[in-house]
């Protein structure tokens, strides 16, 4: 697994040059799985399947409760439930891409935000650029989420929405 890169340096929202360690995706397991994988190797583990645990740690990095987040990416709830009761039990090929694509989104928005904290108020907040709809609400489709990932990359790049 490629380490996230320490090198690159960002700036706060006054200016401020900042370290980039604040960057790095949370002290949680399927951040730090998904950062960096070639594509091919994210496709293995989709069709693997990640463990049901992943779907609480995204759900407690967005401080969501686990329904609703369930709900609004399309995952049903009863089944995630159920196979987080055995620790080895893992998520449907669908269920995890739908996991890792709100993981993928998650990482890019924290190069443009600096906690978690406000990561999880953009993916909840609507927004005209698309169309008055939460991010996360996009994020149930791959279609959704390229929308999401170019407004992200405009954002990054200093682009008007």
């Amino acid at each position: 697994m490629k380490p996230f890169d320490l090198s690159l340096e960002t700036y706060d929202l006054i200016g401020m040059r900042t370290a980039a360690a604040t960057r790095t995706p949370a002290n949680i397991a399927i951040f730090k799985v998904v950062e960096g994988k070639a594509p091919h190797a994210l496709a293995e583990l989709v069709r693997s399947g990640v463990r049901a645990s992943a779907f609480d740690e995204v759900a407690s990095c967005l401080r969501l409760p686990k329904m609703e987040l369930a709900k609004r990416i399309g995952i049903v709830f009863r089944t995630v439930s159920r196979k987080a009761a055995r620790p080895e039990a893992r998520l449907s090929s669908d269920a995890t891409a739908r996991i890792l694509r709100v993981v993928r989104v998650r990482n890019l928005a924290r190069h443009l935000f600096m906690t978690d904290a406000a990561v999880a108020d953009w993916l909840n907040t609507p927004d005209s650029a698309l169309y008055n709809r939460a991010p996360l609400d996009l994020l149930d489709t791959e279609y959704g989420a390229a929308e999401v990932e170019n407004l992200l990359g405009g954002m990054l790049h200093g682009f008007c929405a």
